[in-house]
């Protein structure tokens, strides 16, 4: 039988764990002639490379022996001998199931190149420490938790994955510069390639670490520190790396704040935690101190201002109506109000961006300029010209208004009560003379379609002719888009998406992060009833 996988393991000083892994490949439920294992010994002094060789195995079994030179290029040397068809990298401290070789080769059935990411295990902690029971429970409970199928290259652990041994090869197999994240690197680079990646729940590995809380802070600590250096490394993995800052509730957003101020101590702040009563408590305080500690390693990389560029996040604002006066509805800004809004833009140094650059730093994974803020108008009443453009321009400011394609000169028809019913819209012919230069356009849908409650085919024409219309009528691009009310569902992004749109705007109250599904970008809507500080608040913490 010839060889369709290569099974490929670094070890150095760990003689027991090598032949554990060993042992449980010895157990596989395939064929043993259906693969071989490649034990690359990384200039081992405790005997692993003669414990290997006499290990007893069923399938064939390559040792070599290497002088130190690091995990990575020990993995190279492995897969320079390997014969099989798909490379299984796995870590010597691992204990594989007996159906691992066998869901790994099945993932690689088809045609298509893919990556297939293993499920990767942690033994519950045999010792009595609450943050590495902790670990493991929150590990373990997100591997549950993922379905099977196609995933990202970010979902990639070196512990336990496969892919064809030619794309290995062809992206220069194991990046041997990097104090971190190899594994990342390389998955990121098939990915980029054609290999996609891929879930595979029943290629399962038990991985036994038993490090214990300093340890495994400093983890948390050194990946911060690593994942600065792989996204200067790698620009456009910068937002998988680094863009999770505001992934999380504004509580803990602030009290992680205060804490790096305070150059709190990670490990003094998991001392604490062994305090808190109940074991559903200390998980969530372990998710917030290892979190924490890895901003910490983070914060301690860069300066103050590319800080702010990575953590702070974009406001992104969201506008609808104008009045010369308070109109008393929270829809309609009055001119004196929006003018005070835009000199404090200025006062706290914020600079307008427009919406497609915004997107573009989102899809290309890099960093918005510094202080960026975003303006976008809803539905393209009459009054954004006769009120807010001249104080845009005045102020130097831009803005993307969201028009309704079939709704030119007409009024607003969806809404029955407040001072938005009967309201004009923009004729097309104002939209034509305006010039451009501090506006932008994007699509709104035909005529303010709900689109969570619109059958399939209203809302792809909802979507897509509107865009179509726009750009007929207006001679320009138009590849932005907003969701009228703020209401879609999976139905609508994929129709967003298939007709061409760069993004698309949401009401979810909250700063757009690096990390934002460019489909999905959250807005602070401004109301009539904001008071310049809870305006303020708003630009720095999100909110409704």
């Amino acid at each position: 039988m010839s060889t369709e996988l290569s099974v490929l393991i670094a070890t150095h000083e760990r003689r027991d764990l090598i032949l554990r892994c060993l042992d449980g490949l010895a157990s596989q439920a395939v064929d043993a002639g259906s693969f071989e294992v490649i034990v690359g010994d990384d200039g081992s002094t405790d005997g692993t490379a003669n414990a290997v060789e006499a290990f007893a195995a069923p399938f064939a079994l390559k040792l070599l022996r290497l002088e130190k030179s690091g995990q990575a290029k020990a993995q190279n040397a492995c897969l320079e001998v390997a014969s099989g068809r798909i490379c299984l990298v796995l870590d010597d401290d691992v204990m594989p199931d007996p159906g691992l070789v066998g869901e790994h080769l099945a993932a690689h059935a088809g045609s298509d190149p893919v990556l297939a990411i293993g499920r990767l295990m942690q033994r519950r902690a045999r010792r009595r420490d609450w943050y590495a029971h902790a670990f493991a429970a929150s590990w373990n409970r997100h591997f549950d938790e993922r379905e099977a199928g196609p995933a990202d290259w970010s979902a990639c652990y070196g512990a336990n994955f496969s892919a064809r041994s030619d794309g290995l090869r062809a992206i220069g197999g194991f990046p041997t510069d990097l104090p971190v994240g190899e594994d990342a690197v390389l998955a990121y680079r098939l990915q980029d390639c054609g290999h996609q990646p891929v879930y595979v729940p029943g290629a399962l590995v038990i991985h036994d670490d038993q490090k214990g809380r300093h340890r495994l802070i400093e983890d948390s600590l050194r990946q911060g520190r690593g994942n600065v250096e792989l996204a200067q490394l790698h620009p456009r993995m910068l937002a998988t790396m680094l863009g999770w800052f505001g992934a999380t509730t504004g509580r803990e957003i602030a009290l992680r704040r205060v804490l790096l101020a305070l150059r709190a101590s990670p490990q003094m702040l998991a001392a604490l935690g062994g305090l808190l009563p109940g074991v559903g408590r200390k998980e969530i305080w372990f998710q917030f101190v290892s979190r924490y500690a890895f901003w910490r390693g983070v914060r301690s990389q860069v300066d103050r201002g590319r800080w702010q560029q990575l953590t702070r996040g974009v406001p992104v604002l969201m506008y609808h109506a104008f009045g010369e006066r308070d109109e008393g509805d929270r829809y309609v800004v009055s001119r004196r109000q929006l003018g005070r809004q835009l000199r404090l833009l200025k006062l706290f140094g914020f600079r307008t961006i427009g919406l497609s650059e915004l997107v573009a730093a989102s899809r290309e994974g890099r960093l918005p300029p510094r202080n960026s803020i975003v303006i976008t108008i809803d539905d393209g009443y009459a009054d954004n010209f006769e009120v807010a453009l001249p104080l845009l321009r005045r102020h130097g400011a831009e803005a993307t208004i969201f028009l309704l394609s079939d709704r030119f000169g007409a009024v607003n028809d969806w809404t029955d009560e407040g001072a938005l019913a009967k309201r004009p819209l923009l004729a097309l012919e104002q939209v034509l003379a305006d010039g451009g230069d501090r506006l932008t356009y994007g699509a709104h849908t035909r005529s303010h379609a709900d689109l969570e409650a619109a059958g399939d085919d209203e809302v792809v024409d909802q979507v897509a002719s509107s865009r179509e219309r726009l750009e007929r009528d207006l001679g320009r691009r138009v590849t932005t888009f907003a969701y009228p009310f703020g209401r879609f569902d999976e139905r609508a992004v994929d129709a967003v998406r298939e007709a061409g749109y760069d993004g698309a705007c949401t009401v979810e109250p909250r700063l757009a992060g690096l990390a934002e599904d460019p489909m999905r970008i959250p807005r602070l809507e401004v109301r009539s009833t904001d008071s310049l500080v809870r305006f303020s608040l708003k630009l720095w913490f999100g909110g409704s």
